[in-house]
């Protein structure tokens, strides 16, 4: 008997900040395939070379003012594993200090 989960593409869907999708035409979200959060990062710029100064620096380093979220989790940890289906979202960082850091969680995933 054959395995088909061999054959099943990872993919999972990366759901963009607003201010990104005019390097996307305009889509929010890119369905892209991979098994860890920086394979899905990596992949979406692939996609969308534009994202790539946005997103990260010339190492491939995750720019500080994004946050990345697996569900409500903020996931810290770029080699993260990833199950297809699953949904990741980018946000920008705020960066008003007035706001306690429990608030800044709290706020982040407004600002889409």
């Amino acid at each position: 008997m054959v395995n088909l989960q061999f054959w099943k593409k990872n993919n999972v869907t990366v759901n963009l900040p607003t201010a990104l999708t005019e390097f996307t035409k305009g889509n929010k979200e890119i369905s892209v395939e991979a098994t860890t959060v920086y394979d899905a990062i990596k992949n979406t710029i692939k996609q969308n070379e534009k994202l790539r100064e946005h997103l990260v620096d010339g190492q491939w380093k995750l720019r500080d003012h994004i946050n990345v979220y697996l569900g409500d989790k903020n996931i810290k940890e770029l080699d993260t594993k990833l199950i297809p289906g699953e949904k990741l979202t980018l946000v920008y960082e705020l960066s008003d200090v007035s706001l306690l850091p429990k608030d800044k969680e709290r706020y982040a995933r407004h600002i889409l």
